[in-house]
């Protein structure tokens, strides 16, 4: 059955020239019937979250059969030196000294210099409960370029400030929740981490607002 506004706007096509332009008139007309059998509320509103979260496990560069680096856009882990860290792939990788138990993430600038898009500081914001960081700092970051990065603690919470493209900063929070060994070899250190990043450039929010 054909409804009061189906027929008008049949009857309305009919008097438009351009075939072109009646397409067109009857696509908005069949989004206007989707958004008014939604209501007021925007059906593609929320289908895309500015916050991206997930979690992961990276092992320390002297393990270079295990993924060491961590592209928090995408939530990829990557292997340093193996062609997966490109111009756009790769922010933050592990780094240990062989033996050492000390562990230090650190940006993949600190390596890969020439490459902008690698681009990220560190900021240590100490045990600190990670759901309460809903903001994270504008400045206090370490250069992307230090090769010392910051040291790893479990219960640590880290904010990190990206450089991703010319729009200006990302901003992304971490968590270290442990830090353990692959068997008995004390160059094959890992983490577990949770992570949340801001896709909004500029936005220093990286919990997604109700």
């Amino acid at each position: 059955m054909k409804t009061r506004l189906s027929i008008s706007l049949e009857e309305s096509m009919r008097k438009v020239a351009s075939p072109r332009l009646a397409a067109r008139l009857a696509g908005c007309a069949a989004m206007g019937l989707l958004l008014a059998g939604c209501g007021e509320e925007d059906p593609f509103g929320a289908v895309t979250p500015n916050v991206r979260e997930g979690s992961a496990r990276i092992w320390e560069v002297s393990a270079e059969d295990l993924p060491s680096a961590f592209d928090l856009v995408t939530g990829q882990r990557l292997f340093l030196g193996s062609g997966d860290v490109g111009a756009t792939l790769g922010d933050v990788f592990l780094d240990g000294a062989p033996g050492a138990v000390e562990l230090r993430l650190r940006s993949v600038a600190s390596l890969l210099r020439a490459e902008a898009a690698h681009a990220v500081e560190i900021r240590d914001l100490g045990e600190v409960d990670f759901e309460d960081v809903r903001e994270v700092p504008e400045e206090g970051y370490t250069a992307s370029e230090d090769s010392l990065g910051v040291t790893v603690a479990a219960g640590h919470v880290y904010a990190l400030r990206l450089r991703r493209s010319e729009l200006g900063f990302n901003f992304a929070k971490l968590v270290v929740d442990a830090v353990g060994s692959t068997g008995d070899d004390p160059d094959r250190q890992f983490i577990d981490f949770r992570f949340a990043v801001q896709i909004r450039p500029g936005d220093r929010h990286v919990v997604e607002e109700d």
